[in-house]
C-alpha cells in the first residue's frame, strides 16, 4: 500500500503520517528531513535540492513497494507532476503485482480544522481515516 500525504506547510501532514505509518507498521518517507540533509550535504536550492528529495522519496518507496511493503510519503505534493509521479509509482505496482492500493491523504486548512491541536482530537480522526487490525483491512480515505 502506499500512502501519500498532501497539503500545505502546517495543515498536519507530518503528524497524521506519523500516525498512519505507525498503525500500518510502516516507514515514512519525509522530503523536508530528505532536503535539509541534502542541503547540509552542500546540494542547495539552487542546484533543485527540493527536486532531488522528491526523487529520493520516490526511490525509497519504490524499494518498499518492490519488497511487498507499504510505504508513508510525507510531502507536500502541491505540483501536480509531484503528484503524478506518485500516481504512476502507484500504477505500476497495482499493474505488477495485481493491487490498486494507493491512497492520497490531502490536509488542509480551516486552519486545518482548528489544527486538530490536542493530541486526543488528532487520534479519533485517524481512527475515522483508518480502521481495521491488518493491513489488508485498513481502509484509508482521503481527508477533505
Amino acid at each position: 500500500m502506499l500512502i501519500v500525504m498532501m497539503g500545505l506547510p502546517g495543515t498536519g501532514k507530518s503528524a497524521i503520517a506519523e500516525a498512519v505509518a505507525r498503525a500500518i507498521g510502516a516507514p515514512v518517507f519525509s522530503v523536508d528531513p530528505i532536503e535539509a540533509t541534502l542541503i547540509r550535504a552542500g546540494i542547495t536550492r539552487e542546484q533543485r535540492s527540493g527536486y532531488a528529495a522528491y526523487n529520493l522519496a520516490l526511490m525509497l518507496a519504490r524499494s518498499q513497494l518492490e519488497l511487498g511493503q507499504s510505504a508513508v510519503v510525507d510531502a507536500a505534493n502541491y505540483v501536480e507532476i509531484a503528484r503524478a509521479w506518485w500516481r504512476d509509482l502507484a500504477a505500476e505496482f497495482a499493474v505488477r503485482r495485481g493491487a490498486d492500493r494507493m491512497c492520497l491523504l490531502g490536509c488542509r486548512t480551516a486552519q486545518a480544522e482548528n489544527r486538530i491541536a490536542e493530541p486526543e482530537h488528532r487520534w479519533l480522526h485517524l481512527r475515522a481515516v483508518v480502521g481495521g487490525g491488518r493491513e489488508g483491512a485498513y481502509r484509508i480515505r482521503a481527508v477533505q
